[in-house]
């Protein structure tokens, strides 16, 4: 594997972890004004189902993200072997590149904390 196609790939990888953070933005976004307005109507049943689905989804993208991440490593992995680069550092070369990937991983996170949390005190 060649340089170019190395970035390529990782680019790639890069892109499905930004599709799959858009995803989740865009689902939360959409399921806290369902469950918003879900609180003028007294159903619990509505409530956590709104809750439920809204936690699922954060885990799901969260499972892709670590798998598009895993990707991007065995990317490296292949990289370094197929050019003969044994000392290629992953991707990134400074600690703010990697400070950079926490919104990623801790969003999925954080929303799941917050339907958890919505869940348990539906009345």
């Amino acid at each position: 594997m060649d340089r170019p196609e190395y970035s390529e790939r990782l680019k790639f990888e890069h892109d499905l972890i930004n599709r799959r953070v858009t995803w989740l933005l865009t689902s939360q976004s959409i399921l806290f004004a369902a469950y918003g307005f879900a609180l003028k109507v007294p159903s619990v049943l509505l409530l956590r189902t709104i809750a439920f689905i809204g936690a699922a989804i954060a885990i799901l993208i969260f499972v892709g993200i670590l798998a598009a991440f895993a990707a991007k490593y065995c990317t490296w992995q292949d990289f370094k072997t197929a050019s003969g680069n044994p000392n290629e550092p992953f991707w990134v070369r400074t600690s703010i590149t990697y400070i950079g990937f926490v919104p990623e991983f801790a969003l999925p996170i954080v929303f799941t904390i917050a339907w958890a949390i919505l869940y348990s005190n539906a009345k």
